[in-house]
């Protein structure tokens, strides 16, 4: 089944969070307002509501999968910061992975991989 195809069941959270994160500039000065957010992320299939976006942005931020800023007209503004391309490319790379048939030592070495302790 394709990711994009979730007609009975709901997009999984980190599928939301890489559409937002897809959406977003990467540069502080070019920021999104909530409402050019939610057109761009329809476009892309986003399958939540506004409410859904807005809990999914709350999560990011407090993830510093995005920055924030409230302009002088104060409307926020999102962008996504380094950490969260970074992130939106490993959820990728284990959905694509969830889907591929691993070998018992493949599966070994990604549980090792998993189980580094962080630098």
């Amino acid at each position: 089944m394709s990711w994009r195809v979730a007609s009975e069941i709901r997009q999984r959270t980190g599928h939301r969070f890489n559409i937002v994160i897809q959406s977003l500039p990467e540069d502080s000065e070019a920021a999104m307002t909530f409402e050019e957010l939610f057109r761009r992320v329809k476009a892309k299939e986003f399958l939540g509501d506004e409410a859904e976006l807005a809990e999914n942005l709350d999560a990011l931020e407090k993830r510093r999968e995005i920055g924030v800023k409230t302009g002088p007209d104060q409307v926020k503004r999102y962008w996504a910061t380094p950490r969260g391309k970074l992130e939106t490319r490993k959820r990728k790379a284990l959905i694509k992975l969830h889907t591929q048939e691993l070998t018992e030592n493949e599966v070994a070495a990604l549980e090792r991989m998993a189980s580094k302790p962080k630098a």
